[in-house]
């Protein structure tokens, strides 16, 4: 399971959705190892289709066919037509972005979690990180006197 870390952290998450991934053989061979990043990859769409930017999947290692493997590449999301044109009327009102969460494998299938979320403005992540750190120390200092 490949995890994006950042998600939590710079994103206002709203609702989660779970799409295939088209992939080439040597693809899943390395996201089978965990070679994979998640962290800079977003969703987008393009000609009513969903499609992964930047998700890095290393090249795997034995691989002799594909000498010219990009390991950026778009790659696209396997979704219902009805689910991409909901959740495409969803972004445009809402003005909401696609972020991944994990990738994973059901029945021998790779699948991509994501979500509709909003990036956290600088100031307010500033004040979510001051509250987390007041919590933290508050929870520290009651712990001890008990």
């Amino acid at each position: 399971m490949i995890i994006n870390k950042k998600l939590k952290k710079n994103y206002l998450i709203y609702k989660k959705y779970i799409a295939g991934l088209s992939l080439i053989g040597l693809e899943a061979k390395s996201l089978r190892k965990n070679d994979a990043n998640l962290n800079n990859a977003y969703v987008i769409f393009k000609k009513n289709e969903l499609f992964i930017i930047n998700l890095h999947i290393a090249d795997y290692k034995y691989n002799q066919s594909f000498l010219n493997y990009d390991p950026t590449r778009n790659r696209k999301l396997l979704l219902k037509k009805q689910e991409i044109n909901k959740l495409a009327l969803k972004i445009k009102q809402d003005k909401l972005i696609l972020i991944p969460e994990s990738i994973f494998l059901k029945n021998n299938f790779f699948k991509l979690s994501f979500y509709t979320a909003k990036r956290i403005k600088k100031h307010d992540l500033r004040l979510k990180i001051k509250k987390n750190d007041i919590n933290k120390n508050l929870q520290k200092k009651y712990h001890h006197t008990i």
